[in-house]
Formats: structure tokens, C-alpha cells, sequence
């Protein structure tokens, strides 16, 4: 039973290993384009959040005008990085289920 099973397993291995190299690819290009957006989006953010604090010290702005800058700082920040690391974990947990195949 264990060779009639490695038997018709051989050829969706066989198919599988293309896939596993490209999600492979697709990791490392993603981990590269993922950590430029990281530090282009962290400036844009912490840019946002200085700016309102300024703007606080200044008196342009109010106090629900300076929150809404300050969070839209922090979202800046945590978002890309939150979805880049989604994003790799759900390749690599792809590449293991294909892996056990």
C-alpha cells in the first residue's frame, strides 16, 4: 500500500515543485518590495505624527483635528508593516502545506 501511495503521489509532487519555487520567488521579491514600502511609509507616518505635534505646540490645529493626524500617522506606520507580515505568513504557510504533500 505504502509504494502504490508514494507511486501516485510522485507525479503531484512533480507538479507541486514549480509552485513551491515560484511562492519561493514570490517571498523574497515580496520581503525586498515589503521592507522599501516599510521605510517609505514609516517616514510618511512618523512625518505626519511630528507634524501634528508642531501644529499642537504652534496652535494651527485643535485638539480633534491633531488626534486624527496622529492616528493617521500611526496608521501609516502599522498597516504596511501589519499586511507585509500577513502577507509572509500565509506564503510560508502555503509553501509548508505544500511541502507535506
Amino acid at each position: 500500500m505504502q509504494i502504490l501511495k508514494s507511486i501516485l503521489l510522485f507525479p503531484i509532487r512533480l507538479v507541486l515543485l514549480p509552485v513551491r519555487l515560484l511562492l519561493l520567488v514570490a517571498l523574497n521579491f515580496g520581503g525586498a518590495i515589503g521592507g522599501f514600502v516599510e521605510i517609505v511609509m514609516s517616514i510618511l507616518g512618523f512625518v505626519m505624527m511630528a507634524t501634528s505635534a508642531f501644529c499642537v505646540i504652534a496652535k494651527i490645529i485643535d485638539g480633534p483635528v491633531f488626534i486624527e493626524m496622529f492616528l493617521t500617522g500611526a496608521a501609516f506606520e502599522a498597516i504596511p508593516i501589519l499586511l507585509i507580515k500577513l502577507g509572509e505568513e500565509g506564503m510560508l504557510g502555503l509553501m509548508d502545506l505544500l511541502g507535506r504533500v
